[in-house]
């Protein structure tokens, strides 16, 4: 059986609020798992909020 997981940027506006939203959703929709990449900042402005 294949397991599908989610992978997002974290740092173009991914605050607190909005990551236990997406995390209750992709666990509601039977995903695998929920990963971030490992950027902390955008390379240039502006700078969004992120999960540090």
């Amino acid at each position: 059986m294949v397991e599908i997981s989610i992978m997002i940027e974290g740092q173009n506006g991914l605050n607190w609020p909005y990551w236990k939203q997406l995390s209750a959703e992709v666990d509601q929709l039977g995903f695998a798992g929920l990963f971030r990449s490992d950027h902390f900042t955008n390379p240039n402005p502006p700078d969004l909020d992120s999960l540090k």
